[in-house]
């Protein structure tokens, strides 16, 4: 192999390495800023405590989900926020319950976010909400 050869091999590796941490710094920032949410529920939620049971937060997202919003629109309003739903089992007086979660990394930390809402007739009654976060 003569040195231009091997010169063209080294650059070419050089190269490759270069775009592969790109790359990956670029994937990093995707998976912790997930800029396809708009974060306004998390925002308002805060961090919450570092206890298990983590802080309540209700006060704090009930602006988002008054009495007798339609279920769609806080559907939708959890699912731009990057929130997942379950169904749960009803108390009574609801027809059903809702609950959300998301979780958020923050380099060695991840905070945990649930909101409960609970629907009659189609339409929010009740908004719950939590926010704990768990260091390594």
């Amino acid at each position: 192999m003569t040195a231009k050869r091997l010169l063209k091999w080294i650059a070419a590796a050089v190269l490759a390495m270069a775009a592969l941490v790109a790359i990956g710094i670029g994937g990093l920032w995707l998976f912790v800023t997930e800029p396809w949410y708009t974060d306004d529920l998390i925002d308002r939620m805060g961090t919450g405590g570092a206890a298990n049971a983590g802080e309540i937060v209700s006060d704090r997202i009930a602006v988002f989900f008054p009495r007798g919003l339609p279920r769609t629109k806080a559907s939708a309003l959890l699912w731009r926020n990057g929130f997942s739903c379950s169904a749960q089992s009803a108390r009574e007086g609801e027809t059903m319950r809702l609950a959300c979660n998301r979780t958020k990394s923050h380099f060695v930390c991840t905070t945990y976010y649930q909101i409960l809402l609970s629907l009659a007739g189609g339409a929010v009654v009740t908004a719950e909400g939590s926010a704990h976060t768990a260091c390594l």
